[in-house]
């Protein structure tokens, strides 16, 4: 059927069909967005606060119980099992706090508990990204196993490390390329951050 909607500010265009033959609903997208910025769709503020050009760091402590930094309990993964779907498309802006794609592809699907993420690209500061990753839950009671992989290329320096950092006084020119692959496992948030390992490079070009 064909799909046209307005969730706050974004418009979405597209087609969706549903097979309900099996023993899961399959669910099969694919939209057309205009811009996106999935902070304010999902309520969370995650801009920087850098009114004095200023970012203040504290000692992140180890979580406890069901509090601090990252959760320690147990990730319910039973909605990875109950239903499959394949969502593909593309936005004219994706944003997330200070992070921006524009002309941003993605391609996502969950099937029979394995959330795979083949595409997700945009350009961003002048030059591109591109992200990709599987998380995988077994059955609905077992930890997840989650691995990905992000590019960037070309990027301006001076504008990443400002999204990055919150900061305005951070000066550089030039710009940077950079390739990372990361692996982890866990039951919860806490044990996934914990459990985080990889690998990656980096070069420069035209760097001042």
């Amino acid at each position: 059927s064909e799909l046209q909607a307005s969730i706050g500010p974004s418009e979405f265009s597209g087609s969706v069909t549903a097979d309900l033959s099996g023993a899961k609903p399959m669910i099969s997208a694919i939209v057309q967005v205009g811009d996106l910025p999935l902070d304010e769709l999902v309520g969370h503020d995650v801009r920087h606060n850098n009114s004095k050009g200023t970012v203040r760091a504290q000692p992140v402590r180890p979580a406890q119980g069901g509090g601090g930094k990252w959760s320690r309990e147990t990730i319910n993964t039973e909605s990875m099992h109950k239903v499959n779907f394949s969502l593909t498309g593309s936005a004219k802006s994706f944003s997330y706090g200070p992070w921006e794609f524009a002309n941003a592809g993605f391609d996502v699907s969950l099937l029979d508990g394995a959330l795979t993420v083949a595409q997700l690209d945009g350009d961003m500061y002048g030059g591109q990204v591109m992200l990709s990753g599987k998380a995988v839950s077994p059955a609905p009671a077992s930890p997840l196993a989650a691995d990905g992989k992000v590019m960037l290329q070309d990027v301006s320096l001076e504008s990443f490390v400002q999204a990055f950092s919150g900061s305005q006084l951070v000066r550089a020119k030039g710009n940077i390329s950079f390739e990372s692959e990361v692996a982890t496992a866990g039951a919860s948030p806490a044990a996934l951050i914990a459990g985080l390992n990889g690998k990656g490079k980096a070069k420069g070009t035209g760097l001042v």
